[in-house]
């Protein structure tokens, strides 16, 4: 929501006992009005200035303002007869449908968009001064924030309520300094005057992503996207499932998805009736719920025990489909004999035991601290939905796994205590 009134922070005026904020863009259709409260808190006050009868000792500030989400902003008022009300919420209204029809704003917002534009706070006091100097009038000591908030604030009311600044007496008497009414005349002038060529309603912003809906497995890329928008993109982000990836020196790239799923300790605490286990204990694990990539195994696998060269296995879409290298194809094996459901990826797990040892048993080997490991077929008792009578690990030994891009494990150093 704060984004649509990032233009300014006076960028919004304040209208009626039912404060409304305005834009200088049509509320996109399906969007959510900002709403919020004034905040006494944010107030910055300019000086009392005179705008003729009955109007000779208006105050003039920037009114503080607190959306919903804690966003905090300043307005300049218009509608000078109607009082600000700080008790009740207020919501955000289309800049072109001001509330009151027969206000002069409707007439006039393209020049009241101009001044928010290039008047206080969005335009400083030092860069006014400048301005004003390019104009040919040099400012008493240069233009200061009080000067600046009253000045902008008159120029609005001039446009928005019809009520002119008295530009031989603009303070009241005794109600602000003599050498700042020149410097607030000189800048109201220059706030109404012909530099004032308005700033139009800007179109309904759009964004449009296309296609709208495009699935994959786990870990391959989709897309492309194309994204067309009226206004600008500061940057891209994207919300995706959890996932892990693995890599190492030998050629592992295997991304797994771990969304929905939850990690469970083996510390070795067995003291509660019913608790179970294997020894020695030491890891994390978890039942990945999809994957693709491919793993190298350089350690040990079980059924199969020490490889004596590095096998490559690939997974495509959650299962184990090819094995290259030494004993691959005898442990793609053990697992094809019993179908499809034993290729299914099962568990990753990563070794925390710094006194666990490679032997070729991979109940230690997948301990080893800083290892990961990779099982497949039966999940279901570990968070998983696959049951099947056989769960075969395999063990990395130096890998570098990354948990939502942040690594967790380096080169077989564990990276967590």
């Amino acid at each position: 929501m704060a984004s649509r009134l990032k233009l300014a922070r006076a960028a919004a005026a304040v209208a009626g006992a039912s404060v409304a904020l305005m834009m200088t863009a049509v509320i996109p259709a399906g969007a959510e009005p900002a709403s919020g409260r004034v905040d006494s808190g944010g107030d910055e006050y300019g000086y009392h200035v005179n705008l003729g009868k009955d109007y000779d000792d208006m105050s003039t500030g920037l009114i503080g303002f607190e959306l919903a989400d804690g966003t905090k902003l300043q307005m300049y008022c218009v509608e000078i007869d109607t009082g600000i009300d700080r008790k009740h919420g207020m919501v955000e209204q289309p800049w072109d449908s001001y509330p009151n029809p027969k206000s002069p704003f409707n007439d006039n917002r393209t020049q009241i968009n101009w001044i928010l534009h290039n008047a206080y706070p969005v335009v400083d006091a030092g860069a006014l001064t400048k301005v004003l100097a390019d104009q040919g009038y040099q400012a008493t000591d240069g233009i200061n924030a009080e000067e600046a908030i009253t000045a902008t604030q008159a120029a609005i009311w001039h446009f928005s309520d019809g009520k002119n600044l008295d530009e031989n007496k603009p303070f009241k008497e005794g109600k602000g300094p003599r050498d700042a009414q020149a410097d607030v005349v000189a800048l109201y002038k220059y706030l109404t005057g012909d530099a004032n060529v308005g700033i139009g309603d800007q179109p309904t912003p759009a964004l449009a992503i296309s296609p709208t809906d495009l699935s994959g497995a786990a870990g391959s890329r989709i897309g492309p996207f194309t994204v067309t928008t009226t206004g600008e993109i500061d940057k891209l982000t994207t919300k995706l499932p959890d996932g892990v990836k693995i890599t190492d020196a030998n050629g592992t790239d295997l991304q797994l998805d771990l969304a929905g799923r939850e990690a469970i300790p083996d510390a070795g605490d067995l003291t509660e009736r019913g608790a179970f286990g294997n020894l020695p204990c030491g890891e994390g694990f978890i039942s990945p719920a999809g994957g693709n990539g491919t793993l190298v195994i350089d350690g040990s696998m079980a059924g199969i025990g020490l490889v004596d060269e590095p096998v490559e296995l690939v997974v495509e879409g959650g299962h184990l489909t090819s094995a290259r290298g030494g004993q691959g194809m005898a442990f793609m094996e053990l697992l094809t004999a019993h179908g499809d459901d034993g290729t299914t990826i099962a568990e990753l797990g990563v070794g925390t035991n710094e006194k666990a040892k490679l032997t070729g048993e991979v109940l230690e080997d997948e301990k080893i601290l800083g290892t990961c490991h990779i099982a497949f077929g039966a999940s279901a008792g570990i968070g998983g939905t696959v049951q099947v009578p056989v769960h075969l690990d395999c063990v990395v030994m130096k890998p570098t796994l990354e948990l939502d891009g942040e690594a967790i494990v380096r080169d077989g150093e564990l990276l967590i205590p």
